[in-house]
């Protein structure tokens, strides 16, 4: 089991899909995690999972690279600045801000948030910097879902942001950001074409970033919009090229990505997305070599 999240959620990782992460790695194919948890989340989480060359958190909000040759990991300034600037200012870029509680910090994101607390609502952001989670259900009746999406979520666009959901539970962050938005900025930085890229991923925040990459590694579907979008794949699997994972131009144009669902859930649906993957890359898992 991993460490678990601030809410209490826990996930699993095997030693058997770490081992196929490593094999993938021997490949020459780099590695980046893409959350929608807290930094500190996924800061207790690295030493149980593979290595990467970026961790992404806060739905796309927070990018930190891993220093060549070392463990040391450094936020992406620019980044910050850029999803800012580009968000109508809906948060600032001045890191100094995240030490301040969200009731006393500037801009539309966390007035927003403000405006929800002062109206009863049940508001994480705890452990947050660029993002502010409402958990579902709520304890007061009234604060249903659909008030959310006529009373708030309708209007974010207009004041620089965008919301996703997860796990049930719907995120609010600033509209440069998201998993789409940072997992194609991370794939430019590295210098690899989206239809290059394999996105292993389960919840309705994946779908617009798998809507990007040439290959989409489902373990299990857990929300009915990655399920859809799985079906939809699966329609068009006959028009995949099973060489697409062969580096193209960045100006290629994009053919639907290929959606690999896992027959089998769980930890065990995570290690055959992982060995679909290497069977990709051209190459067996060190289990089948032996």
């Amino acid at each position: 089991p991993l460490p678990p999240s601030s809410s209490g959620l826990c996930g699993f990782i095997s030693a058997r899909s770490l081992s196929l992460a490593q094999d993938v790695s021997a490949k020459g194919v780099s590695t980046a995690i893409i959350s929608g948890g807290r930094w500190r989340t996924v800061q207790g989480r690295i030493p149980y999972l593979p290595p990467a060359r970026a961790y992404v958190a806060e739905n796309g909000g927070r990018v930190f690279w891993r220093r060549q040759g070392s463990d040391r990991l450094k936020e992406d300034r620019e980044w910050r600045r850029h999803v800012a600037s580009m968000s109508l200012n809906c948060i600032v870029p001045d890191l100094a801000c995240d030490g301040l509680p969200p009731s006393e910090r500037p801009g539309a994101l966390w007035e927003t948030y403000r405006r929800l607390v002062d109206d009863g609502w049940i508001v994480d952001a705890d452990g947050y910097s660029t993002s502010f989670r409402v958990p579902f259900p709520q304890p007061n009746p009234r604060c249903s879902i659909a008030r959310l999406q006529k009373e708030v979520l309708s209007d974010l666009e207009a004041k620089g942001m965008a919301h996703s959901v997860n796990l049930g539970h719907v995120d609010v962050f600033p509209m440069a950001s998201g998993k789409q938005n940072a997992g194609l900025f991370v794939l430019k930085q590295l210098d690899v074409a989206p239809t290059a890229a394999a996105f292993l991923c389960d919840d309705e925040n994946d779908v617009e970033l798998a809507s990007s990459v040439g290959l989409v590694l489902v373990p299990q579907p857990t929300s009915q919009a990655m399920a859809s979008a799985v079906r939809r794949g699966a329609a068009l699997a006959k028009d995949y090229d099973r060489r697409q994972l062969q580096r193209r131009g960045a100006h290629a144009t994009l053919p639907p990505p290929y959606y690999f669902c896992s027959p089998v859930p769980g930890v065990l649906g995570t290690e055959a997305c992982l060995e679909f993957l290497l069977q990709e890359l051209g190459g067996a898992s060190s289990k089948s070599a032996k």
